[in-house]
């Protein structure tokens, strides 16, 4: 599901938003097609833009998925 998409992943918040609902297929709670219905719902609210979850930005070049002193203070719990 994600093997094309792999490389582009950088952003912590947006990876976690995709993995929330791969998870929820997976488990059976939603179908196929209620996941890819999710986007689509979106751009249609927006007017066929789906510029809300493009406001979940990183800052420059830094990108928030491979920074790794952010990954250990979520994990211990310390993060903000």
């Amino acid at each position: 599901m994600l093997a094309r998409r792999a490389q582009g992943f950088g952003n912590l918040e947006r990876t976690n938003r995709l993995l929330d609902l791969a998870v929820l297929r997976a488990n059976g709670q939603m179908s196929a097609a209620a996941v890819a219905d999710r986007p689509r719902t979106d751009a249609r609210q927006h007017g066929g833009y789906a510029s809300p979850v493009r406001r979940i930005l990183d800052p420059g070049a830094y990108r928030s998925l491979l920074d790794k002193d952010l990954m250990g203070d979520l994990t211990l719990g310390t993060g903000g």
